[in-house]
């Protein structure tokens, strides 16, 4: 079971509630396939309340070990991401913040992590990392647009551009 920040409103005082927590990064549950923290990371939030509406300003703060999606490597970055979250404390009476920011990650996440801008990928025939070696494997490009039957008549080789 995940671990819960759980904020009830009603609790806030009128100056506010500053938070500052540290957990560790399987707490959280972002292990997917292609990201996961690397170690503890921090949380900071500001809850501020007025008129029925509750205001929360988030930092996220920790290292990630994210997979390439062009050459499946591995490789480290650091997360920093700021969130806000708004509610109506008439229709929500308590929220649980941690649960919040790791959905807000999710949803936020990059489709496409690359190791670098320059990453060249691994060799569809061979599976070669670009990266590392050319290989001499010959590719046919293909009709861009997925419509694969189409060969354009180039056949290009990794070796040479």
């Amino acid at each position: 079971m995940n671990p819960q920040l759980l904020i009830q409103f009603d609790s806030v005082p009128n100056s506010g509630l500053v938070l500052h927590r540290r957990y560790e990064g399987p707490s959280l549950d972002m292990d997917t396939s292609i990201c996961a923290f690397a170690g503890p990371f921090e949380l900071e939030a500001r809850i501020e309340i007025e008129f029925g509406e509750a205001s929360i300003e988030t930092a996220v703060r920790g290292e990630t070990t994210c997979t390439c999606n062009r050459c499946a490597r591995e490789f480290s970055r650091h997360l920093e991401r700021e969130f806000r979250f708004v509610y109506d404390t008439r229709e929500t009476p308590e929220v649980d913040l941690l649960e919040a920011v790791r959905e807000e990650l999710l949803l936020g996440s990059e489709i496409q992590l690359l190791c670098s801008e320059g990453c060249k990928g691994l060799c569809p025939t061979c599976g070669q990392d670009l990266n590392q070696m050319e290989c001499s494997c010959v590719l046919e490009e293909t009709e861009p647009r997925g419509l694969s039957g189409l060969k354009l008549g180039k056949e290009k080789s990794h070796g040479t551009s």
